[in-house]
This record gives structure tokens, C-alpha cells and sequence, in this order.
């Protein structure tokens, strides 16, 4: 599903990055760094319990986005009941995706890191986005061509162009005034019920190419197909684009470090005007804007870091804590694991929206990107140091 014209965004870059600095083998032999603890157990529990589910929700909820949307495209888009419930299939479906977004190793990975295919950014290429980028495309009725996914850059499919699509209903676009659509009057020159009627039609593209990648991502993580999974945990293994063991969990790790340079860097500081990364409207850089879904996506992402470091919620189910309790740092595994809930909590405290408490409640803002905070220096210091695992190049120095 990868387009010769698709253009990797800056998240999956990243995480091809992290994923690449994180060797530790070299040409030499393994090291173990596991003193003792399954690791291998560790790794297929997760995989089986935390990651092939998640992948196989988001495919059954694209499947029902593509349903939604194709009620709401024979409605020509002039149902607003109709497109409320795309809309409401989009939440659904971007919910089981933020909570993938913190597990992006292998399939969904970069092509620059181990097994990584580069699916994310064809399901969603969030920083990368241009709604004036969608907008040329309704114009230009671009998604009419069969090859359109195949030969255009992501930020014109995928969740993404799908928010904007189906929450932005308004007469105007979001291009500037020097753009060719504007300047030349193409957009003034079609009507508003055509408009409409061409979002719709747009978004059953996209919704329909996003199901067939969500569906073929989940049939690279499941036990009955590909089972990227037990090449996961099979490390070593000359099935397993994994080297050694310390790959594979290294792998793991890096796609955990998503809270840090993407949930408190990306979603939380910059809009929130708590970064010096950003001058001037900070607030309109925050995720998912036009659909206000910030919040719930920030919650998701928490709760996956929370499953992968649990292992799951099955009783007696190896994870990250456990590794860290078998190491002696007891006391470290209890306080990582109440700061991820107690982040969580400050993630639902933000009300009503990200941006109406960026506007209004500041406070509550600066207190979630300090809980996160919390989570990323025990992930830099003293995490790291109790299981020797690599910290991403991304996050190495972090002290902000």
C-alpha cells in the first residue's frame, strides 16, 4: 500500500532512528542483559496480549469507518445525521489507532528499522499533515484516480485527511489567499452542495484505502498469518529480523519512548506554549484540531504504554514491571506504574478540550506535562539503568 510518491513522515523517521542507534550487538557476540529474566516470555506475552489485539481493533474499526462513510457519501454529504455518525465512526476508529500509535515497531515501523514496513504513516502521517493540501485535492477531484493513494503523499489520506474531511463542514478552505485555489477563484467557482458532496466522496477513499492497510497491518501481527509476533520474540532466530534479544527489546522500548519526544514534546508542550520550539500559534499546532480528539488521543497513548508495560491485564502476565521487580527495583516498578496512571488522570482532567483548556485552563495543561514528564526522566535514568536497556538517540540528553 506504500505510494512511490509517499513521503515518510517525521514520527516514523524518528522511530526508524531510535530503533536503528538502539543496537547494541554490532558484529560481536550477545549480550545478555537479561540476568535471569524471560525475556523471551516477556516479549510474546506482550506481542499476543497487548500488540496483535490492538492492531486487530483498529482493522475491525476501519472496516466500520468505511460503512459510515459510505452512508454518509450516498447522502451525498448533505445528511448531517449521517455525517455525524462518520464522524463518530472516526473517533472510534482513531481511539484503537493512538492506542497502536504507542507501539510502533516492526510492520508499522519505519523501513529504515528492523522488519519495519512504513504502515504508520500510510494510516496516519500526523505532524505531516496540509488541510490546504486536501483542499487542492476537492478541486482538483484527484481522488477520483485509482492510483491516487498509490501516487500522492500522505498527508493527503490516511486519519488525518480523514478528520478534516468529516469535521470541517464549513464554506471555506484552509489554503491562503495566494494559493492557486483562491487566487485563480477555482474554489469560488464551485458550489457549496458540490463541495460538500466532493468531502464525501474523498472521504470514502480514504476510508476504504485506510481499511485495506489496517487490515493487511493486522495480518502481519496475527498468530494465525504472519505472526510478527513470534518473530518478536523469537530474536536470534533466522526468521526474526531481530539479531539478538536485546534488539527485540530494545525495539520495544524505543516504541514506548512515543510518550516522550511525541505525546510531551509533540502534543502536550508545544501546543500548550510550555516549548521554546514553538513562538507564535502554538495552540493551532496541536493534534487532531479540527475534530478536538487531543485529549482522548493523549489518553490512548497512555493507556497502550500502560499495557505494554503491565503486559497486559491478565493476571500474573509478564511485563516491564516484572522485569524491574526480578532486577530489584521493586520499589521503581510500583512508582513508574502510578505515574502512568496518575498521568492518565491528568490527561482526563484536561476539559473540555485540549484547546479550550490550553485557552482557558493553563494549569491543567502545565500539570499533565508535568506528570508526563515524570514518566520520561524515570524512562531516561533510572529505567534504563536497572535493565540496561538503550536509550533512543532522540531521547539521549533529554532534560527538558
Amino acid at each position: 500500500m506504500v505510494g512511490s510518491g509517499s513521503r515518510r513522515g517525521w514520527v516514523t523517521l524518528a522511530m526508524g532512528l531510535a530503533l536503528l542507534g538502539g543496537c547494541k550487538s554490532g558484529d560481536g557476540p550477545a549480550v545478555d542483559t537479561g540476568a535471569g529474566f524471560d525475556r523471551k516470555a516477556m516479549l510474546d506475552n506482550i506481542a499476543a496480549s497487548v500488540l496483535a489485539p490492538a492492531f486487530a481493533t483498529f482493522a475491525d474499526r476501519a472496516d466500520a469507518l468505511v460503512s459510515a462513510v459510505t452512508a454518509h457519501a450516498a447522502a451525498q454529504g448533505a445528511d448531517t445525521a449521517k455525517r455525524d455518525a462518520a464522524l463518530a465512526a472516526w473517533k472510534a476508529a482513531t481511539l484503537a489507532w493512538q492506542r497502536a500509535e504507542q507501539m510502533q515497531l516492526g510492520p508499522s515501523a519505519s523501513t529504515a528499522s528492523a522488519g519495519g514496513e512504513g504502515l504508520r504513516d500510510e494510516i496516519y502521517s500526523w505532524p505531516t499533515v496540509s488541510a490546504c493540501a486536501v483542499d487542492q485535492q476537492i478541486v482538483a477531484q484527484g481522488y477520483s484516480d485509482p492510483a491516487f493513494i498509490e501516487n500522492k503523499l500522505v498527508n493527503v489520506y490516511g486519519l488525518d485527511a480523514l478528520e478534516y474531511l468529516l469535521a470541517h463542514a464549513a464554506a471555506e478552505n484552509s489554503c491562503p489567499s495566494t494559493a492557486a485555489i483562491n487566487r485563480d477563484g477555482e474554489w469560488a467557482a464551485i458550489a457549496a452542495a458540490e463541495v460538500t458532496k466532493r468531502r464525501a466522496d474523498y472521504a470514502l477513499v480514504a476510508a476504504q484505502a485506510l481499511a485495506k492497510t489496517a487490515r493487511a497491518l493486522a495480518d502481519k501481527w496475527d498468530a494465525s498469518k504472519d505472526n510478527f509476533g513470534a518473530k518478536l520474540g523469537g530474536a536470534g532466530s533466522d526468521s526474526s529480523p531481530y539479531k539478538t534479544l536485546d534488539l527485540a527489546v530494545d525495539a520495544l522500548f524505543s516504541a514506548m519512548y512515543y510518550v516522550d519526544y511525541v505525546v510531551k514534546d509533540l502534543k502536550v508542550e508545544i501546543p500548550g506554549g510550555l516549548s521554546t520550539n514553538c513562538q507564535t500559534d502554538c495552540a493551532n499546532q496541536r493534534e487532531s484540531r479540527w475534530a478536538n480528539h487531543s485529549k482522548e488521543n493523549i489518553v490512548a497513548n497512555l493507556e497502550a504504554l500502560q499495557a505494554i508495560y503491565r503486559g497486559g491485564d491478565k493476571p500474573g502476565a509478564l511485563g516491564f514491571d516484572d522485569w524491574l521487580e526480578a532486577r530489584g527495583a521493586k520499589q521503581l516498578a510500583a512508582d513508574l506504574d502510578a505515574d502512568i496512571t496518575a498521568a492518565i488522570a491528568a490527561a482526563n482532567k484536561v476539559s473540555p478540550t485540549l484547546g479550550e483548556a490550553i485557552a482557558n485552563s493553563p494549569a491543567d495543561v502545565t500539570a499533565l506535562q508535568q506528570a508526563l514528564k515524570r514518566i520520561t526522566d524515570k524512562l531516561n535514568n533510572d529505567f534504563v539503568v536497572a535493565l540496561k536497556v538503550t536509550i533512543p538517540p532522540l531521547g539521549a540528553g533529554d532534560a527538558d
